[in-house]
Order: C-alpha cells, then sequence, then structure tokens
C-alpha cells in the first residue's frame, strides 16, 4: 500500500535485471510498473535527480539502485530496504 522502497545492488548490471524482472512480475499491474524505476551511476546526472524528485514526492513506489543513490538519500523518507548481496563492508551497509 504506497511503501517506498529501495532494492540495493552491488553491479549496475544487476540494476537492469532485477527491474527487468520486477517488470515482468508486474504485467498485469501496469499503474505499478509506471511506479518503479532503475537508478545508477552510468545515468545522467539530470535523470537520477528526476527520479529522486519522484521517489521523495511519491509518484515513485520503488527504485532498483546500485550504491550511486546512497548519497542523496534520507533513509527516514524510506518505508524498505532490500539489499542483494553482501556489502564488501558494515559502513556500506549503514550508508
Amino acid at each position: 500500500h504506497g511503501h517506498r522502497t529501495v532494492c540495493f545492488l552491488q553491479v549496475r548490471s544487476m540494476v537492469e535485471i532485477v527491474l527487468q524482472s520486477a517488470t515482468g512480475h508486474l504485467e498485469d499491474r501496469k499503474d505499478l510498473q509506471q511506479r518503479i524505476a532503475g537508478y545508477r551511476g552510468g545515468y545522467a546526472a539530470e535523470e537520477r535527480r528526476r527520479l529522486e524528485r519522484k521517489l521523495f514526492s511519491g509518484d515513485l513506489l520503488g527504485v532498483v539502485a546500485t550504491n550511486a543513490l546512497e548519497l542523496g538519500i534520507d533513509i527516514g523518507d524510506l518505508d524498505v530496504t532490500i539489499h542483494v548481496g553482501v556489502p564488501p563492508t558494515v559502513a556500506s551497509v549503514w550508508q
């Protein structure tokens, strides 16, 4: 019910794979497909800022991201975080 979620991955290529899988699972929910997006360092800065605004305004419910997102995020604005894989350090988890 509108939980803002970020799924963190270690590798850029996995962002696209997980996003494609999530979109596939929502095939019968086009309304929700429109509310998830990928976020990684390879995207232009303008696109990353747009995605951040959409996430924190509630327009996006889910973002599949690398740690490129961690610097611009206030964890208090999220309902759920999912960490796929083992971060290299404990500090990476807390970031």
